[in-house]
């Protein structure tokens, strides 16, 4: 299987990105002519393509996959269509869009809550080493260093815990930002026939029995689309 990751990934926009409805496997292209020997190019389930449809194998184990094949025009038509949908109403997706942006960056800790904790982070260290002093003047016993020093440290160990908190959620946040601006970009300068684009805003493709869904990247939507085709073939 690992000749099979390295022969089919990165080679197409979508390698990587569908999934199988039935069984959760990865698709996979096949090249495949048909009896005029015209050459066209196919998704399938992995399970489906290296064990056939599904079935008890000769160790009693089940194998296999019964779900359809992807025509890949069939695929890149509905691409087409949902980024179509998100053209119809851009402007307005930009704009709620950059509404989460704004949010994002309103969210961010502030520098003066972050400075806060800094300060009272260097004012618990300087209590710590008074503590210290102290006792090695002999001002106070070892039993009252230690009580004082494990409250000090305690105290700071919450702090270090906030602070490392404040960190993580302001680079989530960040990544979260670059996404964003980055898909309102992508909709404004591209076209819906691009495989860039597919690339760039398709997260995943879920293929079922009778559809399949389709979801955007950094945005809380999924396409759900059913199709037909002609022909003897469903794919």
């Amino acid at each position: 299987q690992q000749g099979d990751k390295s022969k089919y990934s990165n080679r197409y926009w979508c390698s990587g990105k569908i999934r199988c409805g039935a069984c959760g496997s990865r698709f996979v292209p096949r090249i495949t002519k048909r009896p005029n020997g015209d050459v066209y190019k196919i998704w399938g389930c992995h399970s489906r393509v290296h064990y056939g449809n599904w079935k008890k194998n000769a160790s009693g184990e089940y194998v296999g996959c019964n779900m359809r094949m992807v025509n890949d025009k069939v695929l890149t038509a509905c691409v087409q269509y949902v980024l179509q949908q998100l053209d119809l109403d851009y402007e307005s997706i930009i704009t709620e869009l950059a509404g989460d942006i704004q949010r994002v960056r309103e969210g961010s800790s502030s520098s003066l809550d972050v400075d806060r904790l800094e300060a009272r982070k260097a004012d618990l260290e300087r209590r710590k080493e008074r503590v210290m002093d102290a006792y090695f003047s002999e001002t106070i016993s070892k039993g009252e260093m230690l009580q004082m020093k494990a409250k000090y440290d305690a105290e700071l160990e919450k702090l270090d815990l906030q602070l490392s908190k404040r960190a993580n959620e302001d680079r989530i946040r960040a990544e979260r930002q670059i996404g964003l601006e980055e898909i309102v970009r992508i909709i404004r300068e591209s076209v819906s026939t691009s495989e860039e684009v597919f690339a760039e805003t398709i997260e995943g493709i879920v293929v079922f029995e009778d559809y399949i869904e389709v979801w955007v990247r950094y945005l809380p939507i999924v396409f759900k689309i059913r199709y037909t085709t002609s022909g003897k073939r469903s794919e």
